[in-house]
């Protein structure tokens, strides 16, 4: 493996284009894919944030209610905003939104930020602003029931409503005048068709997060709901993730759910998933993030440690729209393909004058040709959901050719610059985590670390595609797991290669880095080379439909 790398020699784009790259980017995304299933339900959602309290007032909520409501009209909601309610005011709200939830009947949200907890009888409250609490009485009397905003949600005839509590800061009683039960919110019973999310769990105490602009669950709740192509289970289980990991573990969400509409709910609705009817479909391709068009700078700036000459930063535009898997192919998925037609990849049959798969020597980190490795055992235990690797660009493309044998659309690799495109998703860093990646956030040799980050775990395998987070755009494993194969002729010095396929490329370029390899490879401007019948346990690939 190509593991040493020189600093390149050509000055670092200024500031402004940079800058001006991610506007655009970011831009295109939002203008390409909003969900298009806005157009067909309604989507309403009444927003309350509450920081004005006479007793432990509040940092964030207002903020984080207005933050939410930005992003949900992007999606296609209709919102009401509201801050700084009085109890009167919320009450009016609550009826105010059931009569847009009763016109539309289709998807209501209701969000509370502020102070939340259980009294009386264990009973969930709201509390709104303009009045002092000095009991658990008061509570009851002034607060708002959060089991009568989902019993107005659940008259209204939804088809799915959401609530979200960011409501366990602690308690604004006074210290003598607290029970066991007024330290954050309790357990909730959900009507059929609901999901209900607490920031964290019963009786504990969520974080307002001072130190920054949003609640600390309002934060990843901000990131996970415009992830493309989640769907509502899953935003809630990566703003879970992502609370605890910040925590450490302190803090915890909770959800309980009854969803029972076969139709998943996307916030962001630009995944298409393939029924698995018989052998197609999902088994096949998995899920499809729909992507482009779009403007980047892509490479790498002189600046950014362990970069090479081959990563020159240049300004690059995706003019068709593309949909990319969101994992690696996977060995379960390469297999459908071998047991439907027998075929016998170039590791198992000796091709190009090369034995077997090269797989890494751990005593020497050399990387010797093996007999008897291929994709079936590449040296490791694989399980179906791993990714599949000892597989060479022919036995790619023979796997996409079978796979376009099916009838469900036209798929290849993606070209060098669709996969950096996507893999950065939006951001000029290293890594879509920024300046730093850890083990905990990407599969590759924890033993080596990347400007100042802290070592990790070295897996010395494959790790179960989307094992950990996704990058912003809903993608997984783009750093480390295993290098992806691309469509694009290695050029050393990029020459519009990185734009289309080629054929007969004596070198093909692969991205992202692998569980073997440094920190620095799986930097999103990193690029490495395999010829047409290399094969490693370390490379594999993901695959892209073109949409026109």
């Amino acid at each position: 493996m190509n593991r040493t790398r020189r600093p390149g020699e050509r000055g670092q784009l200024d500031f402004q284009m940079r800058f001006a790259a991610r506007l655009l980017t970011l831009g295109c995304l939002l203008l390409g894919i909003l969900p298009a299933a806005a157009a067909a339900e309604a989507r309403v959602a009444l927003v309350i944030g509450n920081a004005d309290y006479a007793q432990k007032p509040l940092t964030n909520p207002v903020n984080d209610a207005r933050d939410l409501a930005a992003t949900l009209e992007k999606l296609g909601f209709e919102v009401l905003l509201r801050t700084n309610r009085s109890g009167v005011e919320m009450k009016e709200d609550l009826a105010e939104f059931q009569d847009r939830l009763e016109r539309g009947r289709g998807v209501g949200l209701f969000y509370f930020s502020g102070h939340g907890m259980q009294a009386g009888r264990g009973r969930n409250y709201l509390l709104p602003v303009g009045r002092s609490y000095q009991r658990e009485r008061d509570v009851e009397l002034f607060g708002v029931d959060a089991g009568a905003v989902l019993a107005r949600m659940e008259e209204a005839g939804n088809a799915l409503s959401i609530v979200i509590l960011d409501a366990c800061r602690d308690s604004p009683l006074p210290a003598e005048s607290r029970s066991s039960a007024s330290r954050g919110l309790g357990r909730m019973d959900a009507p059929r068709g609901s999901l209900i999310a607490f920031a964290t769990a019963p009786g504990k105490v969520a974080d307002d997060n001072t130190r920054g602009r949003n609640g600390l669950y309002t934060k990843h709740l901000l990131a996970a709901i415009a992830t493309p192509g989640l769907r509502l289970e899953d935003v809630f289980k990566q703003v879970g993730r992502e609370v605890e990991r910040e925590t450490n573990g302190r803090q915890s969400p909770e959800e309980i759910a009854k969803l029972r509409s076969a139709q998943p709910f996307y916030f962001m609705a630009n995944v298409e998933v393939e029924p698995n009817d018989g052998g197609l479909g999902e088994s096949i391709v998995g899920s499809m993030v729909r992507l482009g068009p779009g403007c980047f700078m892509m490479g790498s700036p002189n600046s950014e440690k362990g970069r090479s000459d081959d990563e020159r930063q240049h300004w690059v535009c995706i003019e068709e729209v593309f949909e990319l898997g969101k994992h690696e192919v996977t060995v379960g998925q390469f297999r459908r393909f071998v047991d439907s037609t027998g075929y016998q990849t170039d590791a198992e049959r000796n091709a190009g004058n090369k034995i077997g798969c090269r797989t890494r020597d751990g005593s020497d980190n050399s990387w010797p040709w093996r007999p008897g490795r291929s994709w079936r055992f590449p040296g490791f235990d694989q399980g179906e959901d791993h990714p599949v690797v000892c597989v060479s660009w022919n036995d790619v493309q023979a796997y996409l050719d079978w796979l376009n044998g099916q009838g469900r659309g036209s798929y290849r690799l993606a070209t060098e610059a669709e996969w950096e495109f996507a893999a950065r998703a939006g951001t000029p860093t290293p890594f879509h985590t920024g300046q730093r990646i850890g083990t905990s956030q990407a599969n590759f040799d924890g033993n080596y670390t990347y400007n100042d980050s802290a070592k990790g775990e070295y897996r010395q395998k494959t790790t179960p595609v989307g094992s950990f987070g996704a990058n912003d755009w809903g993608l997984h494993d783009v750093h480390g797991n295993v290098w992806e194969l691309t469509c694009s002729g290695f050029e050393e010095r990029y020459d519009g290669g990185e734009l289309r396929c080629a054929i007969g490329a004596l070198r093909y370029a692969a991205r992202g880095g692998s569980w073997g390899d440094f920190p620095r490879d799986a930097r999103s401007g990193n690029r490495h080379r395999f010829g047409p019948t290399d094969r490693n346990d370390n490379l594999g690939f993901c695959i892209v439909r073109a949409r026109h």
